[in-house]
């Protein structure tokens, strides 16, 4: 039987090598779970696209966002898990830049001055989808997304997520040029539900809105903005509200009612009554 006995800088460099060795096996299982970069602890700004995912519930309390992105091709996946900010945080998700697709899904994220803000400056191609989250206690919008690129350059999704207690809109899309808005539920905002302006194109499909402090649905200077199979109640204005500067609006199957100024508050003629709303427009 051989026996080996190391000294000084030959047990000095077996150590390193192992620390080596340790450092690829744990980085072997961030490989395995298909190439997805882990998100441990906030602040977090991601600067290369790529697949990220939330490990934990996490907190923050500094002034800055929570996460920052500053990339496109970008996907965030909270994985059930929830991210608290204070009110004094800048948002609990945000993008700001020349960046295009980005999607963020399955999780809890709460305060924030805007929980989620996705502003994009990109030239054309600009793309977001948010889905499955629930968003609340935000201090303005709870999820605000924003395109100053070449108009009919961009496209958004957002669908099947829980908003409650915004400070002001629960959704707001601006500059918006084809989309869904589909399958959300919200409640308590601190001004409309659902607001659009800026925007042409967008099917706005099956969402609830109740108690809102201003119009469940508003739209300003936008056009073709299909509204359909709608519920909105309770609120302290309109149900629907379209801006005197909306061309081509349709409405089918929608219902509203116990709003406060009226379900329905028409600044112009130029839209389409599909039908089958309740009570009729």
């Amino acid at each position: 039987m051989l026996r080996f006995v190391l000294r000084g800088s030959s047990r000095r460099l077996l150590v390193a090598a192992l620390a080596v060795v340790g450092v690829l096996v744990a980085g072997s299982s961030v490989l395995a779970s298909g190439g997805r970069i882990p998100i441990h602890e906030l602040p977090f700004t991601i600067t290369e696209p790529g697949s990220y995912y939330l490990t934990r519930n996490l907190s923050h309390l500094e002034t800055g966002a929570a996460i920052k992105i500053e990339a496109s091709g970008v996907t965030i996946d909270l994985m059930g898990h929830e991210i608290r900010a204070s009110q004094d945080s800048l948002a609990v998700v945000y993008m700001s830049g020349s960046y295009r697709g980005v999607v963020i899904r399955n999780g809890i994220v709460a305060g924030g001055r805007n929980t989620v803000y996705l502003h994009s400056t990109v030239t054309s191609g600009f793309s977001a989808t948010v889905e499955s989250l629930q968003i609340s206690e935000s201090m303005f919008t709870g999820l605000r997304i924003r395109y100053d690129g070449d108009p009919g350059q961009s496209h958004s999704l957002v669908r099947n997520n829980q908003i409650f207690s915004s400070g002001s809109s629960a959704i707001f899309l601006q500059g918006i040029s084809g989309g869904r808005v589909t399958g959300n539920a919200i409640q308590m905002a601190g001004s409309a539900g659902i607001y659009i302006k800026d925007s042409e194109g967008i099917t706005v499909a099956h969402n609830t809105v109740s108690r809102s402090d201003s119009d469940g649905m508003s739209a300003f200077t936008s056009h073709r903005i299909l509204y359909e199979n709608n519920h909105i109640s309770g609120g302290a204005r309109y149900g629907f509200y379209l801006s005197a500067d909306c061309t081509g609006c349709i409405y089918s199957r929608n219902r509203s009612v116990g709003n406060s100024s009226g379900n329905y508050g028409m600044g112009t003629a130029n839209f389409h009554d599909a039908g089958d709303n309740v009570p009729a427009i």
